[in-house]
């Protein structure tokens, strides 16, 4: 069956709806916050925001939440440049 312009019109809809639906649901589930142990703060992340009491772990992120929210946005830009 060869495409026609009707259908075609109708999968683009489609593909957009669904874009809109996945880069909302990355919006709202796909970052994450930096690891806090609120039992005890020498097990949490450097970057969370209740802070860490292992000063040997410096300042930049070991919980893996920079990385998985650089991922995160580098797909919502993609997203956002395929909705053009």
């Amino acid at each position: 069956m060869t495409p026609t312009p009707k259908t075609d019109g109708q999968l683009i809809l489609k593909l957009r709806r669904e874009n809109a639906k996945l880069r909302a649901a990355l919006v709202r589930y796909g970052h994450r916050g930096h690891h806090y142990c609120e039992q005890d703060s020498w097990y949490s992340c450097p970057k969370a925001p209740e802070g860490c009491s292992n000063s040997d772990d410096g300042d930049e992120c070991n919980c893996g939440a920079d990385k998985q929210n650089l991922e995160v946005d580098a797909i919502l830009a993609r997203l956002d440049k395929d909705a053009e």
